[in-house]
């Protein structure tokens, strides 16, 4: 799930976006596609579970996903994925319910631009109405400066109150705002030297950063991206 590849000269950004790590973009199982048409294309999904290639120890349910994805023109991309499942054995069977949005937009010839959303609740206990929320939006801009040079700026958001997804020892959870920058130069075909500049900033000292903890984190990450075949 999610418009983000494992092949990272495919991605606009160097790093992964906080919502595409924390979400289940590695999924085993089986998948029934039907396209209608050129613009649309339905799945129903089967799973083990979770971003797992077996099936939780103890668990009897298989999880369920669906995809529908729209495309109007070769310019624009709408996605929507669901998850219905758990991440627990039966005796404790929490139920989790996520939905990951997305929308590719090529703006112009040199600008794209690409939006997301996923958000998702999971009960407190089993069959409790007590639920838990997170969610995390996400934006993306590229920008071509030439046949060879282009950079991109991203700004994101995740908050996971109650540590779902992400756990913290802070009592107020995940809640991070996130900042980067990139600049792409390719040598030529299928090779790309990437450098990006990231920040992390968060109400909470959830970052550590030697003996003391802090609500911030900046670093910058440089990469040589290989890419063989298509």
């Amino acid at each position: 799930m999610g418009f983000e590849s494992v092949v990272s000269a495919d991605n606009p950004t160097l790093t992964r976006s906080i919502l595409a790590e924390n979400s289940p973009y590695h999924l085993a199982g089986a998948k029934l596609s039907w396209g209608p048409s050129e613009k649309w294309e339905l799945a129903a999904l089967v799973l083990n579970s979770w971003q797992r290639n077996q099936r939780v120890p103890g668990s009897s349910l298989p999880s369920r996903g669906t995809q529908v994805t729209y495309s109007p023109s070769p310019a624009t991309t709408l996605n929507w994925s669901t998850f219905i499942g758990t991440d627990d054995p039966d005796p404790t069977r929490r139920m989790r319910y996520f939905n990951n949005l997305y929308g590719q937009f090529q703006l112009s010839p040199k600008v794209s631009l690409i939006t997301g959303f996923d958000v998702g609740v999971q009960q407190q206990a089993k069959w409790s109405p007590d639920l838990d929320l997170w969610l995390s939006p996400v934006a993306i801009g590229r920008l071509a400066l030439s046949r060879r040079r282009a950079v991109a700026c991203r700004g994101e958001y995740y908050q996971d109150k109650k540590g779902v997804i992400i756990s913290t020892e802070s009592p107020y959870g995940f809640k991070t705002t996130g900042v980067s920058a990139n600049v792409d130069y390719t040598l030529q075909e299928g090779v790309m030297v990437r450098l990006e500049a990231r920040r992390f900033t968060s109400p909470d000292p959830i970052f550590g950063r030697r003996a003391r903890p802090v609500g911030d984190n900046f670093f910058i990450v440089g990469s040589i991206a290989v890419k063989v075949g298509p």
